[in-house]
């Protein structure tokens, strides 16, 4: 089933979310989510291995391509006052990228603000090897 989004918006107390594109079968299918002050506390259903689970809030876009296939998420996000477990991270900005032609996602994440501000990661996952991810952190 594909679905066609235009100016489709959610908002609950601050958080707000909108949707723009089309979610279908094709690879040109795209999805663009822009959110604000979204609560990553969701996550949790879905990331078991952290005690104490995720929290901040998150704002940016997010773009979901093959949607009705694999989805492959594509991000510029920044989420203030994170924290994963008991640890407090700060503010961490999120980039990532599809390239299509060796079908993997490059992604760039940096401690902008906070307690481990500098410390940065950059790698790939690899969806030719279901999701294996190659990491290098700073």
């Amino acid at each position: 089933m594909e679905h066609n989004f235009e100016g489709f918006g959610l908002t609950s107390q601050s958080e707000h979310i909108t949707a723009d594109g089309y979610l279908g079968k094709d690879k040109e299918d795209a999805l663009d989510l822009v959110i604000d002050r979204f609560d990553i506390g969701f996550l949790n259903s879905f990331v078991k291995t952290i005690d104490g689970g995720l929290h901040g809030l998150a704002s940016g876009k997010l773009t979901v391509k093959r949607g009705l296939g694999s989805p492959v998420f594509v991000a510029s996000v920044l989420c203030e006052k994170a924290i994963a477990g008991l640890d407090t991270l700060g503010d961490v900005q999120l980039y990532t990228n599809y390239d299509e032609e060796s079908n993997s996602v490059q992604l760039e994440t940096s401690v902008v603000g906070g307690y481990l501000k500098g410390c940065e990661a950059r790698g790939t996952i690899d969806l030719n090897m279901g999701t294996k991810l190659f990491l290098d952190v700073n």
